[in-house]
Formats: structure tokens, C-alpha cells, sequence
């Protein structure tokens, strides 16, 4: 880990040791997030022999509050309260914790990781627009650091605030384009507010960047096979069969997928085959016995079918109330018939 690879060479110095052990043992309890100053502070790490006199635990990595005269007091103040702010948090103490952080933000307004830590314990507690506010502080503080555009914009979806969010995930996607969830973000804004080609192109990047975010694979066949397009989403299925861990959830997903776009284009032995791998491997898949079953009814495959729609009222767990009395009904049906 670079943190205790960090430790090791900061401890080899025998002055300064038992300090850094101390400290860092003092700050381990509490974090959010890395920061850039713990990727700074990995690059500087003979600032410590320099004058360094305090650490500060963010994320998984050390990072070093100097005490010299590069370094204004107020944020050696600042990350001081944050890291209080931070335990609090990993305690869920969320109003202390809040208390710390506005505090840590009051003692050095440029701190972008107090800021950071203050939206994602408003997020914690359900405040989306104390979050927002927060994020749109942190944005201002360092507005080249595309996770926080990211977070913003996700925040702006919760919100409902579709239109706002897109320039939000565009910047932090300008900032760095190799991050899968916020292309896929993005899209779920495109097609929230009508701009389904766009959307279409964001799912698209998601899946080129996430190589096994298996999200984007989902949607992006959904989206295709909305569209009339089987054949493109049959090929983005495999392709997240190909990524997916073999016998997980999300491989029955998409084999239960393949079969509604087989079902679709009247391929009933193609789909019933997809239907069947999907419960192979999920033998409680609700969405997945219920379409069995109706498309085994549908082929007049009586007993078959009352079979699987009896299965998908065991196991119907939240299933939506119309399915589970169109099930209901049919089954009814099909038993009187035999």
C-alpha cells in the first residue's frame, strides 16, 4: 500500500520515527477520501525531513501538513479540524462531524478536501442541497479536479435537475474522459431530458472506458434493443457476458436481457434458452420466471407455463402489482384450461 511504503521511508530516518508512527497510528480511524494533497505529499515525502511535524491520514494515504514557511497555519489548522470532522463521521456522529468540517471550511475556505468531506456526510444524511452547496464550493476551490464535477453532477440527478447536470458531468469529463460511471451519468441526463442519440453515445464511451462496468452494458443493449436495433444489442449483451464474473447475478441479467430481445423478434426457442441460463444460474429470478411463463403460454405449453408462473409468485419479491396480477389471472386461466 503507498501509504506504508511511505511510513517505511519516513521511518528510516530514526529521528523521526516514532513522531510519524504516532501520528499516523493517532489518524487512522478517520477518512472519507484521498485528496490531492496525499497524492502531492507521496511525491514529496522528504518534506517530512524538512520540517514536517504532522500527518494527516486521508483515504489510504498519508499526507504531510508541513510546519515550515511554505505552509500558512490556517491549513495546518484546517486539515487538523477536517481529520476530527472525518472520525466523527466514520463514528456516524454526522452533526459533529458536520460542525467540524463547516469549521475546517470557516479556518481555510481553500480546503477542498474539508469541503469534499462536508458534501459527502450532507449526502450521508439525505441533504442533497447542503451537498450541492458544498460540491459548488469545492468546484470553485479547485475546479480542475474532475471527481468533484462528477459528485456535483450525481447530486444534480438525485435532484431532478437533469439539464444542470449535463454541463456538470461534460466538465468533469473534460477533466478526465477515462471514467465510466460519469459517461453513464451523463447518459442517464441525456435520456431523462429527450436527447436519446447523445444518451446513446454517453453509454457507449461508459462502455469503452469501464471495461467490466457492467452498468453501461445493461443499459446501452436496453437502450438498442428500444430501438428496434436487436442485432447491436444482442452484441453489447455478449459483450458484457464476456465481462461479467461467469455464474453472477449480473451474467443471469443478461442472459435473461438476450431472451426479451429473442422473445421479441419471435426467436421463442432462442429466448426460452436465454431464460433458462438466466435461472441456471439465479433459480429465484423473478423478471425472468414470469416471462418464461408467459411465453410458455403464449407457445401453448400449458403445464409448462403454470409451472414458471407459479415459481414467479413464490418468488415475486418486489415486483411490480400489475405483473403479479396479470400472473395471477393467466394462471388461473390456464389452470381451469387443463
Amino acid at each position: 500500500m503507498p501509504s506504508e511504503r511511505l511510513l517505511l521511508s519516513l521511518g528510516s530516518d530514526v529521528r523521526y520515527f516514532e513522531p510519524v508512527m504516532l501520528h499516523f497510528r493517532g489518524f487512522t480511524s478517520g477518512c472519507v477520501r484521498p485528496g490531492p494533497c496525499a497524492r502531492s505529499a507521496l511525491r514529496t515525502a522528504r518534506l517530512v525531513l524538512d520540517g514536517a511535524r504532522r500527518v494527516v491520514l486521508v483515504g489510504t494515504v498519508v499526507a504531510l501538513v508541513p510546519l515550515h514557511s511554505r505552509c500558512s497555519r490556517a491549513r495546518v489548522e484546517s486539515m487538523t479540524v477536517m481529520n476530527e470532522g472525518v472520525a466523527l463521521a466514520r463514528r456516524k456522529n454526522f452533526p459533529e462531524a458536520i460542525e467540524k468540517l463547516s469549521e475546517a471550511k470557516a479556518k481555510d475556505p481553500r480546503n477542498f478536501d474539508a469541503l469534499f468531506n462536508l458534501a459527502q456526510v450532507h449526502l450521508e444524511m439525505g441533504n442533497l442541497e447542503a451537498a450541492k452547496a458544498a460540491l459548488e464550493e469545492g468546484a470553485q476551490a479547485q475546479g480542475d479536479d474532475p471527481r468533484v464535477h462528477e459528485k456535483l453532477g450525481t447530486v444534480l440527478l438525485e435532484l431532478g435537475r437533469f439539464e444542470a447536470a449535463i454541463p456538470v458531468f461534460q466538465r468533469a469529463l473534460t477533466l478526465d474522459a477515462q471514467q465510466p460511471r460519469a459517461h453513464y451519468k451523463l447518459a442517464q441526463a441525456f435520456t431523462e431530458v429527450g436527447k436519446d442519440q447523445d444518451a446513446l453515445e454517453a453509454l457507449t464511451q461508459a462502455a469503452k472506458t469501464g471495461k467490466r462496468f457492467l452498468p453501461a452494458f445493461l443499459l446501452l443493449g436496453q437502450k438498442y434493443h428500444a430501438f428496434g436495433f436487436s442485432d447491436h444489442a444482442l452484441r453489447v449483451y455478449d459483450s458484457g457476458l464476456a465481462a461479467a464474473v461467469a455464474g453472477s447475478e449480473e451474467a443471469a441479467t443478461l442472459h435473461y436481457l438476450k431472451g426479451n430481445v429473442y422473445r421479441d423478434g419471435h426467436q421463442n426457442g432462442q429466448a426460452l434458452a436465454a431464460y433458462d441460463q438466466a435461472l441456471e444460474l439465479v433459480p429465484t429470478m423473478a423478471n425472468a420466471l414470469f416471462s418464461k411463463g408467459w411465453l410458455l403460454a403464449d407457445m401453448e405449453r400449458g403445464q409448462e407455463a403454470i409451472t414458471a408462473l407459479e415459481a414467479f409468485l413464490k418468488y415475486k419479491g418486489q415486483s411490480p402489482p400489475h405483473y403479479v396480477s396479470a400472473a395471477s389471472e393467466r394462471l388461473s386461466r390456464l389452470s381451469a384450461s387443463l
